[in-house]
């Protein structure tokens, strides 16, 4: 059995060179025998409203196929120019 693993990363600045959008494509492939079993493509995507704010875009599908997104965020917080904690 052999198993794979790709990722694409995409980031998006603004005019500052601030980050503010980041896309990931997960890609796992499972094959025995030469013959592909399983494959698996997730995509992450991380927005960055601000340097003290960071959000996850949650993905979820219904049993009707029906898409709902969602924010998860995490809160930075820092003293001087040094994170010291960050809170979800």
């Amino acid at each position: 059995m052999v198993q794979s693993f790709y990722q694409n990363n995409r980031k998006h600045y603004d005019a500052a060179g601030e980050r503010i959008v980041r896309y990931n494509t997960d890609q796992f492939e499972v094959s025995t025998n030469s013959s592909e079993v399983a494959q698996m493509t997730k995509d992450n995507i991380m927005i960055y409203p601000s340097g003290l704010l960071m959000g996850r875009v949650l993905r979820k599908t219904t049993q009707n196929q029906t898409r709902l997104f969602s924010l998860a965020y995490s809160k930075h917080y820092y003293i001087g120019s040094e994170r010291i904690t960050s809170r979800t």
